[in-house]
């Protein structure tokens, strides 16, 4: 049997019984996503839905679920992305992939956003596609449970997809 990684999706073959009272046992066929894989073969999984993953995580044997393979969509080339990071304010960065390298690996470029005001010191802005700021960098393709990509900009920030009409709220201290 093929080890089953951190990152993967599984389905609990049975209803998992809850460890409190005040917890709802798990259907069977409960889509998980593995958070850690013991040598022993133990999971430590955290459930998908959210009604689920607000209760706890729950520990299964690998031979106690199924593997579900995903279709992920990588992004392609022009595929837009923003971040929204900060403290006392919110910065708002955009990019652009510029270039795929492989199944996991794009090449984007920082590109310009256009600000609207609508209050004092916060507002909207947008995506200006084309716009480049800097170098190109690459990052690593990731996905969340919803198959959503998205990559890591820097320790406190990762970009999610957007599209050039979608607005991003942002605020700004002097």
């Amino acid at each position: 049997m093929n080890a089953i990684r951190k990152n993967s999706f599984v389905t609990n073959n049975q209803p998992v019984k809850p460890n409190y009272s005040w917890q709802k046992e798990i259907p069977a066929g409960t889509e998980f996503i593995v958070s850690k894989r013991a040598k022993d073969g133990t999971l430590y999984l955290h459930a998908t839905n959210p009604e689920l993953s607000v209760s706890y995580n729950t520990l299964l044997h690998e031979s106690q679920v199924t593997k579900i393979t995903k279709n992920y969509t990588m992004p392609k080339v022009g595929d837009l992305f923003y971040s929204s990071w900060g403290y006392d304010q919110t910065n708002i960065d955009f990019y652009q992939v510029t270039n795929v390298l492989g199944k996991k690996m794009v090449e984007v470029t920082r590109i310009a956003g256009n600000r609207k005001y609508d209050l004092h010191m916060a507002g909207v802005t947008f995506p200006q596609p084309n716009h480049f700021l800097g170098n190109p960098r690459r990052v690593m393709i990731r996905f969340d449970g919803n198959e959503r990509p998205y990559f890591k900009v820097a320790s406190y920030a990762h970009a999610w997809p957007t599209t050039a009409d979608k607005s991003h709220f942002f605020s700004e201290w002097h």
